[in-house]
């Protein structure tokens, strides 16, 4: 009888090779999927992150588009005041011969664009001249601008206003002149709506966004993009209590064109009495993250699916390998070799199409880099824009200066009065700078004081020893002494003939110490609230040179001291 060895059927063995063959695409699905899932991962974080980084963009952009917008209504107030302050000091215009002043105003405002007007008038109220002589004779003493302006003796900003007699939508600037000592009336100029408008449009906005300023009482001065019969009319009331919140702010809203929106917004201020909005449409600014979430999407549900593919009918050289090159790759990119792809289309089969698909995704994600460096070089543009215009006004001041005083102010002060507004322009450059460099902390001071120092009249002392500043330390000391010499100006001992500064400074260690002394100036006291001023100065300097700032206010003048590192730690 013949012995039948251990021999498995042939129904049997293709039932164990089906196993076999089972196990080995389920192990193939599971190595094809384990190798997918740092690629989805990143795919999931790289979806939430952006979301949320895009939301604090936007936001950031919202407010930072507010910020330009109030940088440039002051710019435009600024010009005005300056050219009430230039036209105040030309005799004809407060003297006693109408026709002449009639004319000089005339020609004025001919040669202003943004003016509508501009007039003199009595402490009575009553329109002495204006470049409009059919003005002559109104009366404008109800207007509370003109009020203000006589309340104070400073300048004065009215809010929306339509000409009486010219029917001109304008915002009116006036400002108190006085002439040895005695009031002599009130310079009123309007600036026309339509410039305005024009000015902030020109501006420009994000697709889909939109800048709004009002006056003080919430009614509609600017809006751009121009709806028909918004202008002159009040925000909606479920809005104004945004004119009376403390600090700038941001907000989502429905505007008035029913698109839901990022709002950045700058409440009214003493020197800026506008509340500005500037807003972008949120679905806008989700675009591309939406379409990108799609991709990422469908790059998931095609990888999962090329995977099952794969584990049918590729082996272990179609699959390891590939699926190791698109970890590989993957890794690099995370590990900072940008320029990583698989470039693996059209090869490999179905895998390669995984591979050509990550290579998309890190082409997308580079280019959206690249927009960010792209937006980051058009703010240091803005920068440098604002710097241009800062040292064009001063320029336009010192031109004004020297047609007006040249014939009756000695040369030698006109050269002195041109040194300082120069110096002031090259101290704007420093504040405004990027690319800071580090500087002798001796010429970081001369440099912040120059435009209020005279070396002949002794005004400021300087001591201390020469040793370098780290960059960001050049920018926050230039900052807080640019702060401190206004502030003296205005109010401190430079605002006096006998005042005088004494600026010391010394390192110990790893700290630096720098006094400011003032002496000779009027009687000082503690501020009753914390201004802007003393904002900036208390932080100039980043946390991470553990500033310590000091104001001492005794009666002989004010006595600040500033301590921090010589060097900010490394980031961790």
């Amino acid at each position: 009888m013949e012995r039948r060895g251990n021999v498995v059927p042939a129904r049997s063995r293709d039932r164990l090779d089906d196993g076999v063959g089972d196990q080995m695409k389920k192990r193939l699905f599971a190595v094809a999927l384990t190798a997918l899932i740092p690629a989805t991962g990143m795919l999931v974080y790289n979806e939430f992150w952006y979301r949320a980084q895009r939301d604090r963009e936007i936001h950031e952009q919202a407010l930072q588009a507010s910020r330009q917008v109030a940088s440039e209504v002051d710019r435009i107030f600024e010009g005005i005041k300056s050219l009430l302050i230039a036209t105040s000091a030309i005799p004809s215009v407060t003297g006693d011969d109408t026709l002449r002043c009639n004319s000089v105003l005339a020609g004025i405002a001919a040669e202003v664009p943004w003016v509508a007007t501009i007039s003199m008038v009595t402490p009575e109220g009553m329109v002495l001249c204006s470049s409009m002589p059919d003005r002559n004779g109104a009366d404008i003493a109800d207007r509370d601008y003109f009020r203000q302006a006589l309340e104070t003796g400073e300048f004065a900003t009215g809010g929306f206003t339509r000409g009486r007699l010219s029917q001109t939508d304008v915002l009116p600037v006036a400002k108190a002149v006085r002439r040895a000592g005695l009031l002599r009336g009130v310079l009123v100029a309007g600036l026309k709506l339509d410039w305005f408008q024009a000015r902030v449009q020109e501006r420009g906005t994000l697709p889909d966004g939109i800048i709004s300023i009002t006056d003080a009482d919430g009614v509609v001065v600017v809006r751009t993009p121009m709806l028909p019969g918004v202008v002159g009319t009040k925000i909606a009331s479920e809005f104004m209590h945004l004119l009376r919140q403390p600090r700038p702010g941001i907000l989502e809203a429905r505007s008035r064109d029913g698109v839901m929106r990022v709002f950045g917004y700058q409440p009214p201020t003493e020197e800026r009495p506008f509340y500005i909005a500037a807003g972008f449409s949120k679905d806008a600014a989700f675009e591309q993250v939406n379409r990108g979430t799609l991709t990422a999407t469908f790059l998931i549900v095609l990888s999962v699916a090329i995977a099952a593919v794969a584990a049918i009918f590729i082996g272990n050289r179609f699959i390891t390998r590939p699926i190791s090159r698109i970890v590989a790759v993957i890794d690099r990119w995370a590990g900072g070799d940008l320029d990583a792809r698989t470039r693996m289309r059209g090869r490999y089969g179905e895998i390669g199409r995984v591979g050509a698909s990550v290579d998309g995704l890190l082409e997308e994600l580079d280019r959206r880099r690249l927009q960010t460096e792209e937006a980051e070089a058009a703010r240091a543009l803005l920068a440098r824009e604002l710097s241009h215009r800062v040292k064009n006004t001063l320029s336009v001041v010192q031109a004004i200066a020297r047609q007006t005083f040249g014939k009756i102010v000695p040369q030698q002060a006109i050269d002195s009065y041109t040194i300082r507004v120069r110096a002031l322009a090259g101290t704007y450059d420093t504040l405004l700078a990027e690319e800071w460099e580090s500087a002798d902390i001796r010429t970081v001071v001369e440099r912040a004081v120059a435009p209020h120092h005279d070396p002949e009249d002794g005004r400021f002392r300087l001591d201390g020893p020469e040793f370098p500043l780290p960059p960001k330390a050049v920018l926050a000391v230039s900052l807080i002494l640019h702060e401190l010499a206004t502030n003296a100006a205005k109010y401190g001992a430079l605002s006096t003939n006998r005042g005088h500064i004494e600026i010391r400074w010394h390192r110990t260690d790893a700290r630096i110490g720098l006094d400011w002394s003032e002496h000779g100036g009027p009687p000082v006291a503690p501020p009753e609230r914390e201004g802007f001023g003393t904002k900036v100065v208390s932080r100039a300097f980043d946390a991470d040179f553990a500033p310590e700032v000091d104001f001492d206010y005794r009666p002989d003048g004010l006595h600040f001291h500033l301590s921090f590192l010589s060097e900010a730690p490394p980031a961790a």
